[in-house]
């Protein structure tokens, strides 16, 4: 992939993640998968490996826009709403490994699931800010949360929460370096 062999890196990549021993060999594979396709322009092919690893998982989406996907994104973000955004800075860190690939992943996939369809990338950001609520905070948190900031007022009409989710992103990210 470093050296712009884009088919080469795809057979490479998909040969190994078949070979993943475990879920985090596999979620590792699923990352530069997902940025092998977002780097060659090819969201919609980094959108499925990202549909197989969430099948893998027991979740089943679509890319295209199913009925219930804004029922679940309102649901994911009516969990951000609850909490104060400015006090989501005091999380606790994650330590679980499992739950860091999870998240990590996620942030892999916010920027094909933008470029491809805006409701399954609210999906993704929501979902993102959600599994960081119940779990604590890690380097992926802070992305969801600028992402969470960028989305809520063109897609939710909410600049207020837009702004104070955009700056807890850059807040955090400054506190963890």
């Amino acid at each position: 992939m470093l050296t712009a062999e884009m088919g080469a890196a795809e057979d490479r990549m998909l040969r190994l993640s078949q070979r993943a021993r475990n879920r985090h060999d596999f979620c590792v594979m699923t990352r530069l998968r997902l940025t092998l396709y977002t780097n060659w322009d090819k969201s919609d092919r980094g959108l499925d490996v990202f549909l197989e690893w969430l099948r893998r998982d027991g979740t089943d989406w679509s890319k295209h826009r199913p009925r219930r996907r804004d029922a679940r994104v309102r649901t994911d973000l009516d969990a951000a709403r609850q909490s104060q955004i400015e006090d989501l800075v005091d999380l606790p860190l994650i330590t679980d490994p499992e739950v860091l690939d999870t998240l990590d992943v996620f942030s892999d996939a916010v920027t094909p699931s933008f470029f491809f369809d805006e409701h399954l990338s609210s999906l993704v950001v929501c979902r993102l800010v959600s599994l960081s609520l119940e779990y604590g905070n890690c380097d992926a948190s802070c992305y969801g949360y600028a992402w969470l900031g960028f989305l809520a007022g063109p897609r939710f009409g909410d600049l207020g929460d837009g702004y104070r989710s955009a700056n807890l992103g850059s807040t955090w990210s400054r506190n963890a370096a």
